[in-house]
């Protein structure tokens, strides 16, 4: 994985009718991750490729943490969920 805290992802946003926003997110979105089967949240900033993700959408995103040796025990395919608050809106996987 990449030292500099950031690494890109497949996410997929869940709908509101899936439990997930109703909104879409922006570019610079604040969340907290989790990588199964680990339980430990990590804080991460989202960055995307594009202006804004709507809810449903899936797309190929850089993953910045803001404490990066988190990074470290982290691979390729790893699992990882987006949480707002204690609920996930987002699912998908290290690339």
């Amino acid at each position: 994985m990449s030292n500099s805290g950031e690494i890109p992802a497949r996410l997929t946003l869940l709908t509101a009718e899936a439990g997930g926003r109703c909104r879409p997110i922006f570019d610079g979105y604040k969340a907290n991750a989790r990588f199964p089967p680990d339980s430990t949240l990590h804080m991460v900033v989202l960055h995307l490729h594009t202006e804004r993700m709507e809810p449903g959408e899936d797309q190929i995103v850089s993953i910045f943490f803001v404490a990066p040796e988190a990074v470290e025990k982290l691979a390729v395919n790893s699992a990882v969920e987006i949480l707002e608050g204690g609920t996930g809106i987002g699912s998908g996987s290290l690339l």
